[in-house]
């Protein structure tokens, strides 16, 4: 996790949707942020 932070500017492309991100995103969810907010609200979708 250590290397992930040091080359956290860095930009990777996410498995998922091929959008750039960083490592460190990478890392701790396995994709981007948009993919992992996507997979949220499959799995807990917002109630208003």
């Amino acid at each position: 996790m250590d290397q992930t932070k040091a080359r956290s500017n860095e930009s990777v492309v996410c498995p998922e949707c091929g959008q750039p991100t960083t490592p460190r995103q990478l890392g701790e969810w396995g994709h981007c942020r948009k993919c992992r907010t996507a997979d949220s609200r499959a799995v807990q979708p917002l109630r208003w």
